[in-house]
């Protein structure tokens, strides 16, 4: 009997151990998949040629990260300036007062965030130590919404990337 007992307690250890090496695996899996997106798109801003282009590469690609809509806004003599966007974002006065409220205030709102929560749309400023030249807006497709913190903190990473790069 205490052979029996013996078995099913190296067998619960075992099986214990098992399971957390497999998620480590997936989070160390998720950690490769960020750093690869990360290296893409510093690749990728470091090889355009123009601040539109920069802007550009940034819509594109957090489009295709995120399957979203994306439209950027640039500082400008202190007004927001809509410097691209794709067709499909949602912008209304509702939405253009959010993006002037993230860029006034240098803080994200809209969904998944305390300030302007029943919008669909999703604002990021893009602040540098100068401050806040732009903001990021994101608009998922299918009512996705980034509530997610890992995938929340990556999008958070890549808008500030792109506003170095600006």
């Amino acid at each position: 009997a205490s052979i029996l007992i013996a078995f099913l307690i190296v067998g619960f250890l075992v099986s214990t151990l098992t399971s957390k090496i497999r998620e480590q695996a997936i989070e160390a899996s998720e950690r490769e998949q960020q750093a690869t997106m990360l290296y893409q798109l510093s690749k990728d801003l470091a090889s355009s040629d123009s601040f539109k282009e920069v802007l550009e590469v940034l819509r594109v690609k957090i489009g295709e990260i995120f399957n979203c809509y994306v439209t950027v806004f640039f500082k400008e003599n202190g007004h927001l300036e809509l410097i691209s966007s794709d067709p499909e974002f949602p912008l209304t006065e509702y939405e253009l007062g959010i993006t002037q409220w993230v860029s006034e205030n240098g803080q994200p709102a809209g969904s998944c965030t305390n300030m302007f929560k029943e919008s669909k749309a999703q604002y990021l400023p893009l602040k540098t130590a100068q401050g806040v030249l732009g903001v990021l807006g994101v608009f998922f497709k299918e009512d996705k919404v980034v509530c997610n913190p890992k995938e929340n903190y990556l999008l958070n990473t890549l808008a500030n990337q792109a506003a170095m790069a600006i």
